[in-house]
């Protein structure tokens, strides 16, 4: 019994007669274990209010880069309590910025044990510029750090 081949403008034929599959509507959620790292836990940045799941891919995105740097200095990354993500009522009873980047979880408020804030702001401004950690919003405070991973650069003083 012979074989039949096809020849090549049939089978470019049926591949371009292909219909592309449909994307689902439906997204999946990551799970914690996809989002938490070896050193940060998802409800370190759910103090004050749980993060809605179409937030969940901010939140690991943040906490990958805080593991950066916590692995980096080898010394203890601390999100201060309602330093992460912020519903708008939490926001507002902060008095936050309207457009604050705790709304989309994308930014923490850190302390480093043992480093001045000033000291923690150039070792992560030091980090981005090597491309180690996510460009992004970066505020120097007299007690802690803001860093967010905005992805366009931002500098300030509190």
């Amino acid at each position: 019994m012979a074989v039949k081949t096809k020849t090549q403008k049939q089978v470019n034929t049926l591949i371009s007669d292909l219909q592309p599959l449909e994307q689902s509507p439906v997204q999946s959620v990551l799970t914690k274990d996809q989002i938490e790292t070896e050193n940060f836990k998802l409800e370190e940045l759910e103090f004050t209010d749980k993060i809605p799941n179409e937030l969940l891919p901010n939140a690991q995105k943040l906490l990958q880069n805080l593991q950066i740097l916590r692995s980096i200095l080898k010394r203890p990354v601390k999100i201060i309590p309602g330093g992460g993500y912020r519903s708008q009522e939490t926001n507002a009873k902060v008095k936050g910025a309207k457009e604050s980047k705790h709304l989309l979880c994308q930014a923490s408020d850190i302390r480093v044990e043992g480093l001045t804030p000033h000291q923690v702001h150039e070792t992560i401004e030091k980090l981005i510029s090597e491309g180690k950690m996510s460009e992004g919003g970066l505020g120097l405070y007299s007690t802690f750090v803001h860093y967010d991973v905005r992805g366009e650069r931002a500098r300030w003083n509190g």
